[in-house]
């Protein structure tokens, strides 16, 4: 079994370790529900991540799955990793089902069960963790174990074992003092015994506790049980009830029929907030789950563990439109009757007065000043009622407590969408191919409930690729949905509509405007696309966020930024246009992001370039389809030009896919940036794997450099051929090459490019061991930056010394790829982080540590399977030969050299091509079908011998400094010099 009450354990197995603990109990406290990898290194390590975090849980979880037993399985998802176990093998599951079984016994009958139930409790639950789901998980299974407690003792004095039950409640109550539950079943149990006085004292040290601490009476159950005990009439005295509330008592609750996901957190934290304050709001997008999340809590805080003993109401204020037509539906709800000179609003707290009631008002927006002076006068005028109310925006009364409800994120958002698929009857297909598809469409959808409900009822006439397909038009296609939903649930654009339409004009007119931005943005941005002055525009936005309609994103360090949920934004475009307005604004977008593009790209630009001032891939993403669209030649040039050192670092093939569609239809005009572009789209051929179309481009744009006069025409077209020349392995050529884009870059004067240019001409120079030339070009390029560290550039020319040093200098080698690898980290330059990457892990495995090389390269023929990046993977799998040799795995190694030397389009030269005769040599000598085995390579897929290289390298530690020391020991003993 798999007990989670207490310390984590595994019945049979060996104490499992400290990290694999916390795996457990995360992966266990989300069953059956899956936990992103991020979610699961944060629960790990929180801030203290290792080099590796992906390579260091896979680690964990291989570790943790051998501590498993068959049943009990943890399983790889797209999203992260899921905990499979029945509920029979999970104290908690069974530990809640006693629940259910003992509360439906008579009393008297139940014991044996009870006592097994609560000695599956041994401690605190999920003990290791500490994050407000597991909190919230904490105290609901406490109440799981006071109702069964409670239970235990009506038993035992139903079996007429008084004393026995007197001793276990006294205990309870002195551990809570104030959970009147406790208090009523001890006051039988003293009555049971003759001890009238103790049950008096019992109630009324219970009554001054809770007006002295929480300025609340006991209940009035509570209330009459005292005075029956006043009377002296032991026979009046009402005999103890499992559940609280008088069952003559209307319920006039609905419960939740569909099971509720990936609302936890949300649950736990409006729980405790429901039991500790008197109005709670839940507030969120339209479509996000704010009722049924209402009615969930309203189970829960109706269950006996619930920890409220009152009667619920729910009122749906969906048809009010006036102040007195709220008061109006909340007092025919509670079914108060028309009373002369009286206001419904009188008359509806004359009702509550004297009741413990949880009053549930969903859906306030649209009424939300009327529904905040009716909670007001009930909160103000009222002992005992608490208020739950659901709303786009909070209701601003006194002693409010908001919970903010967001979008799901994306593997909840999946696996609801697949649920309500197969309850439909069309349960979605398996495999990787389905589970891209469909994260895609959660991601449309913005992890709404609602939209994925109405996108699950629309796969019963389309596919999900043609739903993927007609994406731009979701608003319209949406719609069907449930019968019995209100109107505005059963499409897209009827909710979205819902949201919009009470906006004063100044709202409405920024909304729509403002629905354009497809990322997240400042309020200086959102400012000019808007047509405002910036503090105009933050107080506006703040309101549209108040409204739930726009996305606030707050950051250390950074100014909050704000966005449009994608469903919402649609709307928001069709109003635009149809007004008359869209054309107009979507150019002031384009303006900006061509700006902050510029401005990321350049040495002295504001802050870092290529982390705070970029736009994100979404936002680029409108301004490249609006430019295309409108025939927009030089500032789609522009654009596309600017993109490809972001495209590069970060390996973005959607970028470079732009790139490609703007040189294929604009590479043509007399423009400074048309060499650039198509030289750019040169640049993502060849890390896409395609050097044949990269030649092809690398040509066009030298043909254009030929006949254009730009200053710096021919140093782009030079770049795109060096690349090139240097994958076919002709160093010389692609040193001639980058010398001519150097000068030509040079004449231009200083910029990001020529950074570039010079440390890849160093790269081309320790190659062909011209040193000279490596330490001028670093130190003119050195001399170009800005005083600053955390930059793409800095990284980029931190890994040009690694690389260009690699085969003359180590020690000076792996400072300098330690350094590239911190930036990159910092900068998110995901091909810098690659490449570095490649040239630490081939120096660990040169200079004797190839253990701390495994983990590096595993990741690494990871990173460019998932970017199709197979220039990078030919060159990995080179380092791959030599590593799989040192590992004592000769066939393996043979076999990966087969393969690599069969490889077309990918030339090895230089000191790569002396070190791959070198082992061939080797393995020769030690194998003697090693010919045999190299042929058996060259006839494997690429896949299959990435997937050869995955399953003989072994995941290993993370990356040591051993190397570094060793060799600069090394230098130290024979009097070399430092760096």
């Amino acid at each position: 079994m798999l007990r989670l009450l207490g310390e984590v354990l595994v019945d049979g197995a060996s104490p499992v370790p400290g990290r694999a603990r916390r795996l457990l109990a995360t992966l266990a406290l989300a069953r059956p529900a899956a936990v992103g990898v991020d979610r699961l290194v944060d629960v790990l390590w929180g801030d203290d991540h290792p080099g590796n975090p992906t390579a260091a849980l896979h680690n964990h979880v291989s570790r943790l799955r051998g501590a498993l037993p068959p049943d009990v399985a943890v399983v790889t998802v797209p999203a992260g990793y899921r905990l499979e176990a029945a509920d029979d093998v999970v104290d908690v599951a069974r530990f809640e089902r006693a629940l259910g079984v003992a509360g439906a016994r008579p009393p008297g009958r139940r014991l044996p069960e009870l006592d097994e139930a609560l000695a599956l409790w041994r401690g605190e639950p999920y003990c290791d963790l500490d994050d407000p789901a597991a909190l919230g998980e904490r105290e609901r299974l406490g109440r799981v174990r006071d109702a069964l407690a409670d239970l235990r003792a009506d038993d035992l004095l139903a079996a007429g074992r008084v004393h026995e039950a007197v001793a276990e409640l006294e205990g309870r109550r002195a551990r809570d003092p104030l959970r009147e539950r406790t208090v009523e079943l001890l006051m039988h149990a003293y009555v049971a015994v003759g001890r009238r006085a103790d049950a008096l004292a019992a109630y009324r040290d219970l009554r001054t506790r809770m007006v002295e601490e929480l300025g609340l009476d006991p209940s009035p159950s509570l209330r009459r049980l005292e005075l029956a005990v006043m009377d002296d009439d032991t026979s009046t005295v009402p005999a103890p009830v499992p559940h609280p509330r008088p069952e003559t008592e209307p319920d006039l609750a609905p419960r939740s029929v569909v099971r509720l996901v990936g609302r936890e957190a949300e649950t736990a934290l409006a729980l405790r907030l429901l039991r500790e304050h008197r109005l709670v709001t839940l507030v969120g997008p339209g479509g996000v789950g704010k009722t049924r999340l209402a009615h969930h809590l309203v189970d829960e805080a109706s269950q006996p563990t619930g920890g409220h003993d009152r009667t619920v109401t729910v009122v749906e204020l969906a048809p009010a439109r006036t102040e007195q037509e709220v008061a109006e539906l909340v007092a025919s709800t509670l079914r108060v009757h028309p009373g002369a000179g009286r206001t419904s609003t009188d008359r509806v707290v004359a009702t509550l007065r004297h009741d413990r009631h949880l009053l549930v008002l969903d859906n306030c927006e649209h009424v939300v000043e009327a529904a905040a002076h009716l909670v007001d006068a009930v909160l103000t005028r009222t002992p005992d009622v608490v208020v739950l109310a659901t709303s786009r925006e909070p209701l601003d009364v006194d002693g409010e407590r908001v919970v903010p409800v967001a979008p799901l994120p994306l593997p909840v958002a999946a696996w609801l969408l697949d649920d309500r698929a197969a309850a439909l009857g069309l349960p979605l297909p398996s495999g990787a191919g389905t589970a891209d598809q469909v994260a895609r469409l959660c991601e449309a959808l913005d992890g709404l409930p609602l939209a994925l409900e109405l996108a699950a009822a629309r796969l019963r006439s389309m596919t999900l690729e043609e739903l993927l397909d007609r994406v731009d038009d979701l608003l319209g296609l949406l719609v069907g949905g449930r019968r019995t939903t209100a109107s505005r649930h059963r499409s897209l654009r009827a909710l979205v509509e819902w949201s919009v339409r009470d906006l004063p004009p100044d709202l409405h007119r920024t909304f729509t405007r403002f629905a354009v931005v497809a990322g997240s943005v400042d309020a200086r941005t959102a400012a000019a696309v808007c047509g405002l002055d910036v503090d105009e525009a933050a107080e506006q936005l703040a309101e549209l966020s108040r409204r739930s309609l726009v996305v606030q994103e707050r950051a250390p360090g950074r100014p909050l930024r704000y966005r449009c949920l994608q469903t919402v934004s649609a709307y928001g475009v069709d109003l635009l246009a149809a007004g008359g307005d869209l054309a107009r604004t979507r150019d002031a977008h384009a303006d900006l992001v061509l700006t902050d593009v510029a401005r990321a790209g350049s040495l002295d630009g504001p802050g870092p370039p290529g982390v705070d001032g970029l736009p994100s891939l979404a936002e680029t993403r409108a301004a490249h389809r609006h430019l295309l669209g409108s025939g927009d030649g030089p500032r789609a040039l522009a654009l596309a030009a600017g993109l490809q050192h972001p495209a590069l670092f970060r390996m973005q093939a959607e970028v470079f896919g732009w790139v490609h569609a703007t040189a294929d239809r604009f590479g043509s005009l007399d423009h400074p940036d048309a060499e650039r572009v198509v030289a750019a789209a040169a640049t993502g051929a060849w890390q896409a794997g395609d050097l044949a179309r990269a030649r092809s481009l690398a040509d066009r744009a030298a043909g254009i450099a030929a006949r254009s006069g730009w200053p710096d025409s021919g140093a782009s077209a030079a770049e795109a051929r060096a690349d090139v020349l240097l994958f076919d392995g002709d160093l010389d050529g692609a040193a001639v090459q980058w010398d001519l884009s150097v000068a030509r870059t040079r004449a231009a004067g200083p910029s990001a490019r020529l950074v570039t240019r010079l440390a890849d001409r160093a790269m081309v120079a320790g190659y062909r061991g011209r040193l000279e030339v490596v330490e001028e070009s670093l130190g003119e390029a050195r001399a170009l930056l800005p005083p600053r560290d955390a930059s793409w550039f800095t990284a980029w020319v931190d890994y040009a010394e690694g690389e260009a040093l690699a085969a003359t200098d180590p020690a000076r080698s792996l400072a300098a790829l330690d350094r590239a690898l911190a930036l990159a980290s910092t900068t998110g330059a995901e091909f810098t982080i690659g490449v570095a990457g490649l040239t630490w892990a081939g120096l660990q495995v040169r200079e004797g540590d190839p253990a701390a090389a495994c983990g590096v390269l595993r990741d690494l023929l990871l990173r460019w399977r998932r970017a199709a990046a197979w220039v990078q993977q030919w060159i990995t799998l080179r380092t791959a030969v030599e590593l799989l040799e040192r590992l004592d795995e000769p066939v393996a190694a043979a076999q990966v050299l087969g393969a690599v030397e069969a490889a077309g389009g990918v030339g090895v030269t230089g000191p790569d091509a002396q070190r791959l005769r070198t082992v061939g040599e080797r393995l020769a000598s030690v194998l003697p079908d090693a010919a045999e085995h190299v042929r058996a390579g060259a006839r494997l897929d690429p896949e299959a011998v990435v997937d050869l290289v995955l399953e003989r390298v072994p995941a290993a530690t993370a990356p040591t400094s051993s190397a570094v020391e060793r060799e600069q020991r090394r230098r130290d003993d024979s009097g070399a010099g430092g760096p």
